[in-house]
């Protein structure tokens, strides 16, 4: 896919030295990472929330030839819909600005996906893939240097969700606009 690789080595896991991609135009330069913590924290809200046990392929290889995870759930990171009440939902993306061409990605991907979870950690909306792609034209392309997507209001997307699930107070406050 292109991407970076950073010298520093992150925390082994099972015994193996995981270098985690970084993005060189990306704010938060362990975009990645963030977003690895991110499926972590709704694997847990998973099992404890609905009894769903979501077992993530690892390697970059499956989660290519395959998809992110056996069941075919995937699991987005959107750290902004507090500020801008909205969901972003991503179609394609490249690693870095730089590259010529934008690779599918998110609903767009043809991969093993069925189940897109996207939030934040006051609010998790669970969609089903099928569904956002039905309805993404009704929504304008948003293009930046390393994504493209479309912007989903919280009051659309309250409605599009199979289920939402509220985390926190904030969460609720999301939900609920004054």
């Amino acid at each position: 896919m292109g991407m970076n690789y950073p010298n520093k080595k992150w925390p082994k896991q099972n015994n193996q030295v995981i270098n985690y991609p970084i993005y060189p135009d990306c704010k938060d330069t362990h975009s990645f990472r963030s977003g690895k913590d991110y499926e972590k924290f709704v694997r847990k809200i998973l099992k404890d929330k609905v009894n769903i046990l979501l077992d993530i392929y690892e390697s970059s290889q499956d989660q290519i030839a395959i998809g992110e995870s056996k069941q075919g759930f995937e699991i987005k990171l959107d750290r902004r819909i507090s500020d801008t009440g909205n969901l972003s939902i991503e179609i394609a993306e490249k690693s870095k600005a730089s590259n010529l061409r934008f690779i599918p990605s998110g609903i767009a991907r043809g991969d093993n996906t069925w189940l897109y979870l996207q939030g934040n950690y006051d609010v998790l909306f669970i969609f089903s893939k099928k569904r956002l792609i039905q309805i993404a034209h009704e929504f304008t392309l948003d293009i930046l240097p390393t994504i493209q997507r479309f912007l989903m209001p919280i009051e659309r997307a309250k409605t599009e969700a199979i289920k939402v699930i509220i985390l926190t107070d904030k969460g609720r406050e999301i939900l609920t606009p004054p």
